[in-house]
């Protein structure tokens, strides 16, 4: 299957496959959650911080896409950054509405081979910093969550946000600015000597 692209003709084809969803193919529609749901899951579990929020966020933000999906088409509208927007939207609201939603705080071990020390290093060290995560404004979260987790450009941040991209830029830097400084006090914990 193609991948979706973000940026310049692939835009196009985005929109193209979009006007196919839009007219009833049922592939097109697969295809369009198949390479953007992923995507919306990662945004939902970096900023809710649990999976079924994360869940719940894919499913309500492709809702809401086939309810405007005639719109959509009609005004020629970027499909990844109208996904984006709408995702992160969403999850400020939750986070507005219902608090902070995190899971227990315990990750899953990354390397099934680690022995014990290093699995619960590793699963407070993810807590750390899901801690220094939730500490950032929302908007420094998204922007670091976009650029940094997800790989898009400034540009396209700055797209999916609705802001220009200095701005971007500038939440970007002080977010990691102040994961550094949080970080830094629990670095000395895990870093061996």
């Amino acid at each position: 299957m193609a991948r979706l692209a973000p940026n310049g003709d692939d835009a196009a084809s985005d929109l193209a496959v979009l006007r196919a969803a839009a007219a009833g193919d049922r592939r097109a529609a697969a295809r369009l959650y198949d390479q953007y749901g992923p995507m919306i899951y990662r945004i939902g579990l970096s900023m809710l911080r649990a999976p079924a929020p994360a869940e719940d966020l894919v499913q309500d933000t492709f809702v809401r896409l086939w309810r405007k999906i005639d719109g959509l088409v009609a005004d020629q509208v970027p499909v990844r950054a109208w996904l984006i927007r709408v995702a992160s939207n969403r999850c400020v609201d939750m986070l507005r509405k219902h608090g902070e939603v995190s899971d227990d705080g315990i990750a899953e071990p990354a390397d099934r081979a680690a022995g014990p020390h290093e699995n619960l290093a590793a699963a407070q060290l993810g807590h750390e910093i899901d801690k220094a995560m939730a500490r950032l404004t929302e908007g420094q979260q998204l922007a670091i969550t976009l650029t940094a987790k997800l790989g898009l450009s400034t540009r396209e941040a700055a797209a999916a946000m609705g802001m220009g991209e200095r701005a971007v830029e500038s939440l970007v830097a002080r977010a990691k600015r102040a994961l550094r400084q949080t970080l830094a006090a629990v670095a000395d914990d895990y870093i061996e000597r």
